[in-house]
C-alpha cells in the first residue's frame, strides 16, 4: 500500500533539512529519506518531535508517481531532492603534458582557467556549449580577448570529450574537435553539476534549468532542487530563501520570491562580467522601441584597466538592466541594482558622487547622457531657437 505524505525529501542537505522541518511544523505530512548521508542523532530528535518519519536508505523513482526503498513505498503531493548533485564523469583520464584541460562553460571553468594560467599552465578551456551563453555576448567577447591574451585557448561548441577509444593519440569531442593525448596533463572537470535520483534523469527532465521555483512535474507530482544542485549555475546565486519558495508553492499555491529579474549574475575573475536584468541581446525588436541603450567605455594601454558599462532603461530612463566588464565589474553594477529595484532613473546616480579617477567615471557618463540627449532633442531645440527670437 502506498503512503501519501505531503513532502518527501530525498537527502539531508541543510535546505532539505530545513524545509522538512518548516514544512512539518506547519501541519504537513512529511517524509525524510537520509539517502547518502543521514540525519545525526540531534537532527532525528528534533525531527522525530514534530512527526516528521524519518528513513535510511537509498531512494528511486519506481515510476511517475512513486518512491522506493525496499518495502517502503510512497506517492507524494510533492519531493524535494537535497542530496546534493555530482558532476558526469568526463571519460578523459588525467595525463602527464604541459596543457591544462578545463572542461565547462560557465563562470566556475573560466576562473579555474585562469587559476591555472597563473599558476603558469599552458590552458585549453573546452566549453560544450557557447562559453557564458546566459551572458551578454558583447561582455563575453571582451572576456574572450582577455583570455586570447594569457594565452588561453578556447574551444566554443565543441561538444562532450569522447576519450582517446577511437584515435589512442587524440582526445575528440563531439563536435568534430580534437586535441593530441600528449598534451593534456592535469584535467579540471567544470562541468555542470547534476542532482540525480535513480530512476529519473532530473538534468534531462528539467532541460538542465535547475531552479527550485520552475519545478518539474510528474504525472500529479512535482519536484523541487534545492541546496547544491542549483548553486552556482553560471555565476546565478541559489535562491535566497529556498524554505519560502518551496513551501509557498507547494502548501500554499503561490511563490514567495523576489523579482527574479534583479537577480545578480556575475564572473568574479579580474576582469570580470556582472550583469542584471534586461541585456541589450534579450531586448526583441518591438522591445528596442521602448527602451534604451546607454554605453561607457574606458580605452586604454594597459589592459587591466580597460572597462566598459552598458544600461538599459525605459522611456522614463528608469533602470531595467546593466552590464558591466572590468577589474571591478560588480561594484559597478552594485549602485545600479539597487536603483532599479528602488524603481529610480539612471540621472539618479548623481547622488552616489564620482570619482573620476575609478571606474566611477563610466557611472558618471552613463548618468549624464539622458540630460545630453534631452538638451539634443527636437523640441529643445524648437524652444532654444524661440528663446532667442522673443528673448
Amino acid at each position: 500500500m502506498s503512503v501519501k505524505p505531503d513532502l518527501l525529501v530525498i537527502g539531508c542537505d541543510p535546505a532539505g533539512f530545513e524545509i522538512a522541518f518548516s514544512a512539518a511544523g506547519i501541519g504537513a505530512r512529511v517524509v525524510l529519506i537520509g539517502q547518502d548521508c543521514p540525519p545525526d542523532a540531534a537532527q532525528r530528535a528534533r525531527l522525530a518531535a514534530i512527526g516528521v518519519t524519518l528513513v535510511d536508505g537509498h531512494a528511486r523513482m519506481a515510476d511517475r508517481r512513486h518512491v522506493t526503498i525496499g518495502d517502503h513505498r510512497w506517492a507524494p503531493r510533492w519531493i524535494v531532492l537535497a542530496n546534493g548533485a555530482t558532476r558526469p564523469d568526463p571519460g578523459v583520464p588525467a595525463g602527464t603534458g604541459p596543457v591544462t584541460l578545463v572542461l565547462g562553460d560557465d563562470s566556475e571553468a573560466c576562473e579555474a582557467a585562469l587559476a591555472a594560467s597563473q599558476a603558469g599552465s599552458r590552458v585549453v578551456l573546452a566549453c560544450p556549449g557557447r562559453f557564458l551563453g546566459r551572458f551578454h555576448r558583447d561582455s563575453v567577447e571582451w572576456l574572450l580577448l582577455e583570455l586570447e591574451r594569457r594565452g588561453i585557448a578556447v574551444l566554443e561548441e565543441c561538444g562532450r570529450p569522447l576519450g582517446p577509444a577511437e584515435a589512442p593519440d587524440r582526445i575528440r569531442f563531439e563536435g568534430g574537435q580534437s586535441l593530441p593525448t600528449a598534451e593534456i596533463g592535469p584535467l579540471v572537470n567544470c562541468l555542470p553539476r547534476v542532482a540525480r535520483l535513480d530512476g529519473l534523469d532530473v538534468g534531462k527532465a528539467t532541460g538542465g534549468a535547475m531552479v527550485p521555483d520552475r519545478g518539474l512535474r510528474l504525472g500529479r507530482s512535482r519536484v523541487f532542487l534545492v541546496g547544491e544542485a542549483i548553486a552556482g549555475q553560471d555565476g546565478m546565486p541559489p535562491a535566497r530563501n529556498q524554505t519560502g519558495l518551496v513551501l509557498g508553492q507547494a502548501l500554499f499555491g503561490k511563490l514567495d520570491r523576489p523579482d527574479a529579474a534583479f537577480d545578480l549574475r556575475h564572473v568574479p575573475t579580474r576582469p570580470g562580467l556582472a550583469e542584471f536584468g534586461l541585456t541589450p541581446d534579450r531586448l526583441s525588436e518591438a522591445e528596442r522601441s521602448r527602451h534604451r541603450i546607454l554605453r561607457a567605455t574606458r580605452a586604454s594601454a594597459i589592459p587591466e584597466d580597460r572597462a566598459a558599462l552598458t544600461v538599459v532603461t525605459d522611456r522614463k530612463s528608469r533602470i531595467v538592466g546593466a552590464v558591466a566588464f572590468g577589474q571591478h565589474a560588480s561594484e559597478l553594477v552594485t549602485p545600479l541594482l539597487l536603483l532599479a529595484r528602488q524603481g529610480q532613473p539612471v540621472t539618479a546616480l548623481a547622488a552616489f558622487g564620482f570619482n573620476p579617477a575609478g571606474d566611477d567615471d563610466l557611472l558618471a557618463q552613463v548618468a549624464r547622457q539622458p540630460l545630453a540627449d534631452l538638451v539634443r532633442s527636437p523640441a529643445a531645440k524648437r524652444l532654444m531657437r524661440l528663446r532667442r527670437v522673443f528673448g
